[in-house]
């Protein structure tokens, strides 16, 4: 998934990653508060609970080498760079939510997480991947077509027209 890109490592969430997912998804989420009048979805989540309840995936990206020991036992070895949360539907698996760092943005991470939820539902039995996003949100619609995604309705929250999309899977 990550060919070419040895710093980058994928792995299931654990609990203790809750406080760096709920900083990535307010970062990378952040950008649409002016447009939407509000924040959007996934910086309003309990990712303490999420990623206890949820198919939790991270992508984490090595960080140098420090030269001497960290002042203190927060440090991490590893950035968390992306993020990835899928639910179980009886036949389908919904993204819950899918976030790129903003630094890190349009290098292909969004579309290999994307692939990913793909092939967890395949491997998991499902027929349907599912999805939701304002319509506001044009680059991940725009994405989510490309991936074969097909809109099956829209509808008002919020006072915001959301856009239900799912692929079909072989």
């Amino acid at each position: 998934m990550f060919a070419g890109k040895p710093e980058f490592t994928l792995r299931r969430a654990v609990p203790d990653d809750a406080k760096a997912v709920q900083d990535l998804m307010y970062a990378a989420f952040a950008r649409h508060v002016p447009a939407l009048g509000r924040k959007p979805r996934p910086m309003l989540a309990d990712y303490a609970l999420a990623v206890r309840a949820h198919q939790f995936w991270v992508v984490t990206e090595a960080l140098p080498e420090l030269e001497e020991e960290p002042a203190n036992d927060n440090y991490c070895a590893d950035a968390l760079i992306a993020a990835l949360e899928l639910i179980e539907g009886e036949r389908h698996l919904m993204i819950q939510a899918i976030a790129v760092r903003p630094d890190r943005q349009r290098r292909g991470l969004g579309r290999a997480l994307m692939q990913l939820a793909e092939a967890e539902a395949k491997r998991q039995g499902r027929a349907l991947l599912r999805l939701n996003s304002p319509e506001i949100m044009i680059e991940s619609l725009s994405l989510c077509e490309a991936l074969g995604f097909r809109e099956t309705h829209r509808q008002t929250s919020w006072d915001s027209q959301i856009v239900f999309l799912e692929k079909v899977l072989a």
